[in-house]
């Protein structure tokens, strides 16, 4: 995050920091042409230049985003499929992959994505936020959509919080099946 300071960058840390962002924000997909199709945005340029040399190109909030987006749309997605599965549940394999997909999408998939993209997703709200433009729906999107991760971003860490502070019992005794599926919280934290 070095690049974002208002400071004269060097173009060839710039151009490394370019490199190097697509990769630590999974952004593997080119998504700026298909906002433009669907909801028919032209994207604003960017704050600075250390913005654009990182891969903030612009001030609009899906186009920063990137695969994140579609990432974060995967968990849905799953929940519908397992919801779907168990009208076939009387089979032995499909109850397993029901299993799995709901123990990984019911809090440790999606915590450990939210975790992981929780600085991307915070940044790329703000920076939307510098130019909320409500003209077409499109723009609307967007400005909506920056709102409400900034909404998100405000609230996930008191309420990771509180999660921590009403299952510290759990945490310390290692409850096995809590901390499977929300072991995500605590890794890193000593507790003891």
């Amino acid at each position: 995050m070095i690049p974002l300071f208002k400071m004269q960058l060097p173009d060839n840390a710039g151009a490394f920091f370019g490199f190097l962002f697509p990769i630590a924000a999974f952004d593997i997909i080119e998504t700026d042409p298909l906002w433009l199709y669907l909801l028919d945005v032209e994207p604003p340029t960017s704050i600075s230049a250390n913005f654009d040399a990182v891969g903030f190109g612009t001030t609009l909030f899906l186009n920063n985003l990137g695969t994140i987006f579609f990432l974060l749309l995967l968990f849905p997605l799953l929940m519908l499929i397992a919801k779907l599965m168990k009208c076939f549940k009387k089979y032995q394999f499909i109850r397993l992959q029901i299993k799995k997909i709901e123990r990984f999408v019911y809090w440790s998939g999606t915590l450990r994505i939210f975790l992981e993209s929780y600085t991307i997703l915070a940044i790329c709200a703000f920076i939307n936020f510098t130019d909320l433009t409500w003209n077409g729906f499109g723009y609307t999107f967007m400005s909506v959509c920056a709102i409400s991760a900034m909404a998100f971003c405000m609230i996930f860490p008191f309420a990771v919080i509180g999660a921590l502070y009403k299952n510290y019992d759990k945490i310390k005794e290692g409850d096995e099946e809590f901390e499977e599926t929300y072991g995500a919280l605590w890794e890193g934290i000593k507790i003891n």
